[in-house]
């Protein structure tokens, strides 16, 4: 199926195109940086694709929760949330720009750990 791709790619003469594409991403999520030496064995970029992946995935199924909340139980949601919570879970996770630095993302993925674990344990009506 990949070779269908690439053929496809190659015969259109896009193939710089997509190139292009995946570096800008790779490069707005910190795995490639400008000037100096990249990493290139796949271990590394599996791991930073992964860490990511599974911040956007928490993230947007929290997101996703809230969203579901507030619509059902405005009333009980409302006094759990703070103006923290409107800048972390406002718009799509997925098309959030995560901050550069493990240890930013790492309070990042920890914020919303507690802010799972707030309202988990007051579960709704």
């Amino acid at each position: 199926m990949l070779g269908d791709f690439r053929a496809r790619l190659i015969k259109h003469g896009i193939e710089e195109r997509v190139l292009d594409v995946v570096l800008d991403r790779c490069s707005q999520h910190g795995l490639l940086r400008a000037e100096g030496r990249q990493r290139t064995d796949s271990t590394h970029v599996l791991a930073a694709v992964r860490a990511l992946n599974r911040m956007e995935f928490v993230g947007e199924t929290l997101r996703a929760a809230l969203e579901v909340l507030a619509a059902a139980a405005p009333g009980w949601l409302t006094p759990l949330i703070d103006a923290g919570w409107t800048e972390r879970y406002g718009s799509r996770i997925d098309s959030y720009r995560f901050p550069k630095g493990d240890d930013v993302r790492a309070r990042w993925a920890e914020q919303v750990g507690r802010d799972g674990w707030t309202w988990n344990r007051r579960r709704p009506p």
